[in-house]
């Protein structure tokens, strides 16, 4: 539950998947394409399925996808897949009236995107106990191009002054109340061609949204060039994390290993120790390990390529690298070139393998 004024509220989350993406230009839609080895739409039910004071996730998804959905995410306990229909509102009131089959409704609801996989839990609190406070709240960008209107033969007939005007991003959030009579005033015309919560809430309940600034990370894959802006940016975050042990949210170690087998042993059990302590969390990217050693010594080497082997598959939910140098004069940039060239690919086939420099 999350306290707003020292009282606490239930909040949900309504996540809608069911669209088709016409505009990605790919037969898969592109909720479903691969980001690190996970569904894009993954990435965003994480994004909120692990806040602890997040009680219920409701994800709309087509009818098509239902049955599979269902029995591959059986380990979200928060979760309910429900079906969704041919407009983005339609599916959205969908998962609104799944939030109260057991009869004891939300206090709060937040809706967003699946396919926008980058939010903040500060941003999401923000948002929502705006919304508590004021029945309604979004986050809004300014734009970046000047928007203009033309009539039927193709000829300019007005700009708007964007100075006036914002994008309207995700998240939004709502009391249950206000979300709830918004979508069971709503039309046809409403349902059917419409694509803006706040708008409806402000139309049927007279609502008027408090509007937040956001981040310019905010964006949605709408192409597939998206997508791989999006791979990027995670995984230069967990570049970033690695980089700077930010252990909160690392999922990625870089160890310098002594080359006394005795002692590389040891280190290598605290790597798993590292690694272990994740073992109960959902990952979404696996752990990424990468034992680096400075040696010339043959039976060294060939002991430390068995270790890193043997951990892989002892550990098949991390990725496993070795790296082994046998360079006498300084090798510290050629390291770090390798170190980050496999963060930033990460590729699961190589696991358990060992790279050497010469």
């Amino acid at each position: 539950m999350l306290s707003a004024d020292g009282v606490k509220m239930r909040v949900s989350v309504v996540l809608p998947a069911s669209g088709t993406g016409d505009r990605f230009g790919t037969c898969v839609p592109k909720q479903f394409s691969p980001l690190l080895n996970q569904p894009l739409l993954l990435h965003t039910l994480n994004a909120f399925h692990r806040l602890e004071w997040v009680g219920h996730v409701v994800m709309v998804v087509s009818d098509d996808a239902l049955e599979e959905l269902t029995s591959q995410l059986k380990e979200w306990p928060k979760l309910t897949l429900v079906c969704g229909h041919s407009t983005r509102h339609r599916s959205i009131q969908a998962g609104i009236r799944a939030l109260a089959e057991d009869g004891r409704p939300p206090d709060a609801v937040i809706i967003h995107d699946v396919v926008r996989p980058f939010v903040e839990e500060e941003l999401i609190k923000q948002v929502t106990l705006d919304a508590i406070r004021y029945g309604a709240a979004g986050v809004a960008r300014p734009l970046v191009s000047t928007v203009i209107k033309v009539d039927g033969e193709g000829m300019l007939t007005e700009a708007l002054d964007r100075s006036q005007y914002r994008a309207s991003e995700m998240p939004q959030a709502f009391t249950y109340s206000v979300i709830k009579e918004a979508y069971d005033k709503a039309d046809a015309t409403d349902l059917d061609y419409g694509t803006e919560c706040l708008l409806l809430a402000l139309k049927h309940t007279g609502t008027r949204a408090r509007v937040v600034p956001g981040p310019d990370y905010l964006w949605k894959v709408t192409y597939k060039k998206d997508l791989y802006a999006v791979e990027g940016i995670m995984k230069e975050q967990l570049l970033c994390a690695a980089n700077n042990d930010q252990q909160a949210k690392c999922n990625s170690w870089v160890f310098i290993c002594k080359s006394g087998p005795a002692d590389m042993d040891t280190g290598l059990a605290d790597v798993c120790n590292h690694v272990t302590a994740k073992d109960g969390e959902t990952q979404f990217v696996k752990p990424c390990v990468i034992c680096v050693l400075r040696v010339n010594c043959e039976d060294t080497e060939r002991h430390f390529k068995n270790l890193i082997s043997n951990q892989s598959e002892k550990h098949p939910s991390s990725v496993w690298y070795g790296i082994v140098s046998r360079r006498k004069v300084s090798d510290a940039e050629k390291i770090g070139k390798m170190v980050a060239s496999l963060l930033w690919t990460r590729e699961e086939t190589l696991t358990g393998q060992t790279f050497t420099i010469h």
